[in-house]
């Protein structure tokens, strides 16, 4: 066998190896990004993979010395947000609601402390005056978010409760590494909120509590 020959065959076999080591991370890829997706792996076989949105279940409390109304106006009129609460950058009405106001939906567009913009729809499924907010997120994530407020004198507490999945693929596969990154990346845009809100009120801000 001629060096040349030799030489050529080591490419080729450096070649396959390429190739053998990209078609496993495809496959990799593959059971994390198909939405379904079929793969066939010879003998008439193939296997089937879902995309698995990842979970997250956030809650909190904000509490200021304040009375509930101007609050409640704060929290109600997300279309103001970004004049007082960092980190969102646009809210916009893409669709009217009733009388009420149900069935409204509103598209927002976070920017955190992470290199990506978030952006989710939701749509506006319950309000009862002073005391709850519900709606359910549509987009980049689904869930439903949960504002429930109460007053004590001229204490007013605020409760978040988010329970969301991530529709992103890039987020579902990173999920096992990326979760405690996102989980304090909401906790942080989140204090901005309970900041801005104090800070717009001219009120002081009791408790800021992440759960």
């Amino acid at each position: 066998m001629s060096f040349a020959t030799a030489r050529s065959i080591g490419q080729i076999w450096r070649g396959v190896n390429k190739i053998q080591k990209y078609l496993t991370v495809r496959c990799w890829l593959v059971k994390w990004l198909a939405t379904p997706c079929l793969v066939d792996v010879g003998d008439e076989t193939t296997i089937e993979f879902q995309n698995t949105m990842a979970k997250y279940e956030f809650v909190t409390i904000w509490r200021f010395q304040s009375p509930l109304e101007p609050v409640w106006e704060m929290i109600y009129h997300s279309e103001r947000w970004p004049q007082w609460w960092k980190g969102v950058e646009r809210v916009v009405r893409v669709k009217e609601g009733d009388a009420n106001d149900i069935g409204s939906i509103y598209r927002y567009t976070w920017k955190s402390k992470l290199p990506y913009r978030l952006t989710f729809e939701m749509q506006l499924t319950r309000v009862e005056p002073m005391k709850i907010i519900e709606g359910t997120a549509l987009g980049e994530l689904s869930g439903t978010g949960l504002w429930q407020l109460s007053s004590d004198g001229e204490m007013t507490t605020a409760r978040y409760d988010w329970r969301v999945e991530t529709t992103k693929r890039w987020m579902n596969l990173l999920t096992p590494i990326a979760r405690p990154l996102f989980k304090w990346n909401h906790n942080v845009v989140m204090s901005w909120g309970a900041e801005g809100l104090a800070k717009r009120l001219g009120v002081k801000l009791i408790e800021g509590e992440e759960r």
